[in-house]
C-alpha cells in the first residue's frame, strides 16, 4: 500500500490511496479520497471535549477555533498573512461577539505568534496558545462552533472537516495545495475565511480513514485468509 501518488512503479502496489486532486484515475489498485488520513474520530473528539470543556468553556459562546500553521517549502507564512487573519478575526469579534480560541502550531513563525498575541492582548474573549503546556488543538476542534484553518496544512484542514463543524479556510495560496482547496470549496465542504458574520453551513463529518482501513483489511484477508 502507498499513500499518495508514488509517481513511479505504480503497478508494484496492491493499493494506492491518492487524493482527489492527484492525477490518478480510480481503479482496483487506486482509491481516491477527498481529505488526508488522520486519527480524529468522534471518540477522540468526545474525550478532548471532556478534557478541555472547563478551560475553553470560560471563553463563552459562540466559539471560533483557529488553527494556524506555518511555512511550506517555497512559500513562507508571513506577517502579512497574519495581518489578513487578524483583520478577519477582529471583524468576526466586532460584528458577532464570537469568542476566539487560537492555536499556533510548532511550525508557526515566532513573529507571527507574537503578532497574534499582541493583537488580542487584553481581550477576555480571545485566547492565544503560547506553545507552553498542553496543546489545546484537539479541544478546540471538539468544542468550537466554527473552525478557521490556514491552508498550509492538508492535515489540519482534513482534521477540521472531520469534526462536522462549519469550516472556513484562510487561503494562503500555497501552490501545492491549490487543487485540494479548490475541490473542498467547490464541494461545499469549506469556504474561504473573510470574517463574515454568518457561519458556513455545517457538514456531515468526513473522514476517509475508516474506508481505507476497511479496504486494507479486505486485501489482507484475500491474501492471507485471516480476517482483520
Amino acid at each position: 500500500m502507498h499513500v499518495q501518488d508514488p509517481r513511479a512503479y505504480r503497478d508494484q502496489f496492491d493499493l494506492i490511496v491518492a487524493m482527489d486532486h492527484d492525477n490518478l484515475a480510480e481503479s482496483p489498485r487506486v482509491m481516491k479520497i477527498a481529505t488526508a488520513l488522520h486519527d480524529i474520530t468522534p471518540g477522540s473528539l468526545q474525550e478532548a471535549a471532556r478534557v478541555w470543556r472547563d478551560r475553553l468553556g470560560s471563553l463563552g459562546r459562540p466559539l471560533a477555533g483557529v488553527a494556524v500553521g506555518g511555512d511550506l517549502r517555497g512559500r513562507p507564512f508571513t506577517l502579512a498573512d497574519a495581518e489578513t487573519l487578524i483583520a478577519g478575526l477582529k471583524r468576526l469579534r466586532r460584528e458577532t461577539g464570537t469568542r476566539l480560541a487560537i492555536t499556533p502550531s510548532r511550525r508557526t513563525p515566532a513573529d507571527v505568534i507574537a503578532r497574534l498575541a499582541e493583537a488580542f492582548r487584553g481581550d477576555p474573549g480571545a485566547y492565544v496558545w503560547n506553545l507552553e503546556g498542553e496543546n489545546p488543538y484537539r479541544g478546540i476542534l471538539a468544542l468550537s462552533d466554527r473552525l478557521v484553518v490556514t491552508t498550509d496544512s492538508v492535515s489540519m484542514v482534513s482534521e477540521a472537516i472531520a469534526t462536522g463543524h462549519p469550516v472556513e479556510l484562510l487561503d494562503l495560496d500555497f501552490p501545492r495545495h491549490r487543487g485540494f482547496i479548490r475541490r473542498l470549496i467547490d464541494q461545499g465542504l469549506a469556504r474561504r475565511f473573510e470574517g463574515a458574520a454568518d457561519p458556513p453551513i455545517a457538514i456531515a463529518r468526513l473522514n476517509p480513514t475508516d474506508h481505507v482501513a476497511a479496504r486494507v483489511r479486505d486485501l489482507l484477508h484475500a491474501r492471507t485468509g485471516v480476517s482483520g
